[in-house]
């Protein structure tokens, strides 16, 4: 074994705590979730792909130590919290919250607010959104009014996933599977293929915690079975085809007019030159997952000086309304891809923020960012229930909570904009519940 995949080896011993709770069906919280997801991004995939880098042993002893370091960190305090708050119903403790709620329904009207939203997904966002991130990544500047519609389309189509997760696990623990908003849930998969593959992953993931929360005993081995054979099938050839098809965006002209076309010229590309491509697709998704490494190591290897909360500054900056702050710059984004060298597909953390400004002091900085961002989004939720006596901020909040763990690969700029940006959404959540659009049912008191 060589250095990398001895470090990587050792890293992932953390994570056999959390593990040890999902292989014995015990719940989880967020903080088991932060460990798992960093140790897959961090150690796993490394430990599986890394011969394809030229990493050196001194960058690699690096990464490790500053990685173990916030990973033992964050294990100290998963374990604190399990000793303090194990039997404390809180969004922290996401499988036994989520027990606390035993339906969903949801109403004729919300029916067609929902036939709705799917018609104008696939018309309009589904494609247009592809559209956005191609052109994007090509560097091209795109209209505000344009980004900003698709954008808050987007909010309201992964809300719209959240309610069609809750509605089938809740009819799950019911028995009741048939039902059409589960037929909008397996549009919402499909539809979701499209797009790309972490989100893709984590509607996944959001499903599979719901069920492990409500029904776990309908987690067999059975299931465990065709789930390693759907991801294979993911990794092997969905992957692979939909890297195809982002290449396919250079040389498939996407207008925008004819999205739907668009989108199936794209799709026609892919199915046309995957013989050809499919090799060179599967290597393009090795080299992405190993970008989150990649970049703190590479971090460290340029030996920059530390920000000493400079980045945190900037992240601040951007979050205040240009209408307030018109001279604002662009955040902490850029002035890491200027420290990494990393000038395109940047690959952000709270660990490389956090390193970026403290060096190893930095473990610790990570594990503050994590519960700073945690226990304000929960507090914020939590504020707008009591305050409406409404359930669903608080429980769409938690959703976004878990994304978070998922989706490693976040930065600290996002994080006061967000409380901006939800507003329109946890308005929306108020009024359907109150109207009883959706209506969501509690087993007990909180």
């Amino acid at each position: 074994m060589d250095l990398l995949q001895v470090t990587c080896f050792l890293g992932l011993f953390p994570a056999l705590y959390p593990l040890g709770k999902l292989i014995h069906k015990k719940e989880i919280n967020l903080f088991d979730l932060i460990i798992l997801f960093h140790t897959l991004n961090f150690m796993a995939v490394p430990l599986w792909k890394g011969n394809i880098k030229n990493w050196s042993d001194e960058g690699i002893i690096s990464v490790f130590v500053y990685y173990i370091l916030f990973i033992v960190l964050l294990l100290l305090f998963d374990i604190h919290w399990d000793k303090r708050f194990r039997e404390c119903t809180n969004p922290i403790n996401i499988t036994r919250y989520l027990q606390n709620f035993n339906n969903l329904k949801i109403s004729k009207v919300g029916t067609f607010l929902l036939t709705i939203i799917f018609l104008v997904a696939i018309v309009y966002y589904m494609p247009r959104a592809t559209y956005i991130l191609e052109l994007e990544d090509a560097g091209v500047e795109l209209d505000p009014s344009e980004k900003t519609s698709t954008f808050v389309f987007g909010n309201i189509f992964n809300v719209t996933g959240i309610v069609l997760t809750l509605h089938f696990v809740y009819g799950l623990k019911n028995r009741k599977i048939v039902t059409i908003g589960n037929l909008f849930l397996g549009i919402y998969l499909i539809l979701n293929l499209f797009f790309p593959r972490r989100i893709f992953i984590l509607l996944v993931l959001q499903i599979f915690l719901c069920v492990y929360a409500v029904k776990r005993d309908a987690i067999t081995k059975k299931l465990i079975f065709y789930s390693v054979v759907v991801a294979m099938f993911l990794y092997l050839v969905y992957f692979p085809f939909y890297n195809i098809m982002r290449q396919g965006a250079y040389e498939v002209k996407f207008n925008p007019n004819e999205p739907i076309e668009s989108m199936g010229r794209l799709a026609s590309y892919a199915w046309d030159n995957w013989g050809a491509m499919s090799v060179d697709a599967t290597d393009a998704s090795d080299e992405r997952s190993l970008n989150l490494y990649d970049a703190v190591y590479d971090l460290m290897k340029y030996e920059n000086p530390p920000m000493n909360g400079e980045l945190t500054r900037l992240a601040i900056d951007i979050a205040i309304p240009r209408i307030l702050n018109p001279h604002k710059a662009e955040g902490s984004q850029p002035v890491l891809e200027e420290m990494t060298k990393h000038y395109k597909d940047q690959a952000d953390s709270y660990l490389l923020v956090a390193y970026g400004e403290f060096h190893f002091i930095g473990a610790l900085y990570a594990l503050l960012l994590f519960v700073i961002v945690t226990f304000s989004y929960l507090f914020y939720g939590a504020l707008w229930s009591q305050l409406f006596h409404s359930y669903m901020p608080k429980i769409y909040v938690t959703f976004i909570c878990f994304a978070l763990t998922w989706n490693v690969e976040g930065t600290i700029d996002s994080f006061l904009p967000w409380f901006f940006s939800s507003l329109p959404l946890l308005v929306m959540l108020v009024i359907l519940e109150k109207k009883k659009i959706i209506e969501i049912k509690k087993t007990s008191s909180c």
